[in-house]
This record gives C-alpha cells, sequence and structure tokens, in this order.
C-alpha cells in the first residue's frame, strides 16, 4: 500500500477556530483508499511540526502534501526541526482556485463506489486532555452533515489526496525499474 500524509493546517487554538487535521491515508493494490491514521486537533505551530515529523517517521508516506494557504511559516519551521533531527522528507504544497466545498466533492464518487475504507475506531486524545473517536467524529460531525456542517477540516484533508500535485498512485501501478 502506499502511503501518504496530508495536513490541513489551522493557526489558531481558539475555541471556535478550525482544526489542525493529518490523515494518513493509503491507497492499494485494489486501487481503493484506506484512513491509516489520523488527527484532528488545535495545535501550535511547533505541536504541527512535531506530529507531522512524527507521522512520517512512523509511516514513510511516499509524499507529504501540505495545504499550502499560510503555511509558508510551518514549512520554515519544520525544515528547521528537519536540519536539527537531521530527518527530512519533501513537502508538496497543495493549493489550487478551487473551492473548499468543490474539493471535498471530489471525494463524492470514492465514497459511493466503496473505494474509502474506515476503520471501526481510531481513538485519540485532543488538546483539552478529551478522548475521542475520529472515525467517529468525522462521519457524525462532517460526512453525514455534508454539505451544512460546522467544521469541515476532515473532509478538506481527505480531499487533498485527489489533488494533482500529489499524483497519488496504487502500488499496483508502481514502476519498479
Amino acid at each position: 500500500m502506499n502511503l501518504y500524509l496530508l495536513v490541513d493546517p489551522a493557526n489558531s487554538k481558539t475555541k471556535k477556530s478550525d482544526y489542525t487535521v493529518m490523515m494518513v491515508l493509503g491507497l492499494g493494490p485494489d486501487n481503493n483508499y484506506y484512513l491509516v491514521d489520523a488527527i484532528r486537533d488545535k495545535l501550535s505551530i511547533k505541536e504541527r511540526a512535531q506530529r507531522v515529523m512524527s507521522l512520517h517517521a512512523r509511516y514513510k508516506p511516499i509524499a507529504t502534501g501540505y495545504e499550502k494557504y499560510g503555511i509558508q511559516t510551518d514549512i520554515d519551521f519544520i525544515e528547521e526541526m528537519q536540519a536539527k533531527e537531521n530527518y527530512r522528507f519533501k513537502i508538496t504544497p497543495l493549493g489550487g482556485n478551487m473551492s473548499k466545498q468543490d474539493r471535498i466533492k471530489r471525494l463524492q464518487p470514492l465514497f459511493e463506489s466503496n473505494r474509502v475504507y474506515l476503520p471501526e475506531r481510531l481513538m485519540k486524545v485532543d488538546y483539552q486532555k478529551q478522548q475521542y473517536d475520529f472515525v467517529q467524529e468525522f462521519i457524525n460531525n462532517e460526512y453525514l452533515q455534508f454539505p451544512y456542517m460546522t467544521h469541515d477540516d476532515m473532509l478538506d484533508c481527505m480531499a487533498r489526496i485527489t489533488d494533482p500535485d500529489l499524483s497519488p498512485y496504487s502500488i499496483a501501478y508502481r514502476d519498479w525499474e
């Protein structure tokens, strides 16, 4: 399975602000997408960088995509951390002119054709030290409520797997030269 690390950062930790979402998605030889791991939390720049480094070190994704709106500070900080820890990887800035809602709609054919698989549970602890199930948050607060949800950070992050700058491909199509 080819793994991809996707990041949709949020710069504020206020109660009403968006969440930073990081997802490790796998594209399998069956051409299906699998949620392997994820984070949804309110994080400082240092916390975002630490989580990206940790997820990358754990899963060794073939690509790391980072939403580029306002991220130059994040990338600079992560690159400083990479140099300090002598652990480097490329970050692909993801952007474009497509609206967030249109970007999320690119997931629709994947879900309709049953090509997205979620684990039964993915337990996490947030910045308030509250335990939550990422999968249930995703399903109940975003997926089932689209397009009328309060937050759309998880769907937006997941939709980045369809970004042309990332060019995901399954292991079945990998060039093994």
